[in-house]
């Protein structure tokens, strides 16, 4: 069974990220030619330092998927603040 539950600490998400950036490089080798590669590792420190900032915001939560073996996915949510005519113009 999947379990989806609120991340107790940003780093939870880290082999994740890493293991999605790993799966980037082998599916698509043109992303090291177009910039030059960053480790999973590298990529995790700079892609924290993003949830830091945005974890500073009001209504933020990230969330992980998986079962008691492994965290399979994860999301960042936020919650926005829209009125009436931001979502159906008049």
């Amino acid at each position: 069974m999947t379990l989806v539950r609120p991340a107790t600490d940003l780093d939870e998400v880290a082999a994740v990220w890493e293991s999605l950036v790993r799966h980037h490089y082998e599916v698509n080798p043109e992303i090291g030619r177009q910039a030059p590669p960053v480790g999973p590792e590298a990529s995790w420190a700079g892609r924290r330092r993003q949830y830091e900032a945005w974890s500073a915001e009001l209504g933020w939560i990230m969330v992980v998927a998986g079962n008691d073996a492994a965290q399979r996915f994860y999301a960042r949510l936020g919650a926005v603040e829209f009125t009436r005519t931001s979502i159906f113009p008049v």
